[in-house]
């Protein structure tokens, strides 16, 4: 089992900062884009917090189920991008999220596998992380796009 999602978190954060900082040195400071803090705030928070889900769902599912799971994210990228961006895709970005889930589904859920399988407690409470951290990279998603 994995016990440092925290640590880990904060680490990727300072790391992530580090780099950030780098960036705008080695290009010059601002891009120009003008993004009301509040937008930015929200969409750094939301990203936060999937990795704290995403990471403390390790505690209770194996890691290649973590995997399968967050292999779904386009489809909460999607939907939030509809909903709070109000964006308009492509039939075809539509098929690919289909496919991706699809092959995740096969992956999940193999025919050999009974179609009802009881699911333990620490699971639930593992599979109910990747669903909040699919819920905020939706949400980061979305946010970035608007």
């Amino acid at each position: 089992k994995f016990h440092f999602a925290t640590s880990l978190v904060f680490v990727q954060c300072i790391s992530n900062s580090i780099f950030a900082k780098g960036a705008l040195l080695v290009l010059g400071g601002r891009t120009g884009q003008k993004v009301p803090w509040h937008l930015f705030a929200l969409a750094a928070g939301s990203y936060v917090a999937a990795m704290l889900c995403s990471n403390m769902a390790l505690q209770y599912v194996s890691y290649p189920t973590q995997v399968l799971v967050k292999s779904c994210k386009p489809v909460s990228v999607l939907l939030l991008g509809i909903i709070i961006a109000g964006k308009r895709y492509p039939l075809v970005r539509y098929l690919c999220v289909g496919l991706i889930v699809g092959g995740a589904a096969i992956f999940l859920y193999p025919k050999d596998k009974p179609a009802v399988a009881k699911m333990e407690g620490n699971e639930l409470v593992g599979n109910l992380f990747l669903a909040g951290s699919l819920l905020c990279d939706g949400l980061t998603g979305a946010l970035q796009e608007k």
